[in-house]
């Protein structure tokens, strides 16, 4: 069944009439006039009457996909927090590489002037 609100009346694209009947057969909305012409001998229902029915099953179909929406979101939310921490602890190896090279940096420097020293007093 389309998507429609009974209270809203549409009109038949053939014939101009409101549309107030469900053909079971095609799934469509047809006018009265379509029930005697291309529709005849099909099974159908008034609007009004099949509507409710359809829309209990459009909403007994949907109940898995909503529970699958919370595992969804929730794996999402976990996936998220861990790619958080990810990125959390790779700043923090990026610091402590950076201050593993300043001390490296900072040793060989000392060991320039050290033997820099040693040259200048040797000559």
């Amino acid at each position: 069944l389309p998507f429609i609100n009974p209270e809203v009346p549409m009109n038949c694209s053939s014939h101009e009439q409101p549309l107030k009947i469900y053909c079971e057969t095609c799934d469509v909305l047809v006018c009265y006039d379509c029930t005697v012409r291309i529709h005849r001998g099909h099974e159908y229902d008034l609007i009004s009457d099949t509507y409710d029915e359809h829309r209990h099953t459009l909403e007994s179909s949907l109940e898995p996909v909503r529970e699958q929406i919370v595992v969804v979101t929730e794996a999402v939310t976990t996936l998220t927090q861990r790619e958080e921490e990810i990125t959390h602890q790779g700043e923090t190896v990026k610091e402590k590489i950076r201050v593993m090279i300043k001390q490296i940096i900072d040793r060989l420097l000392q060991t320039e002037r050290k033997l820099t020293e040693d040259v200048d007093l040797a000559v």
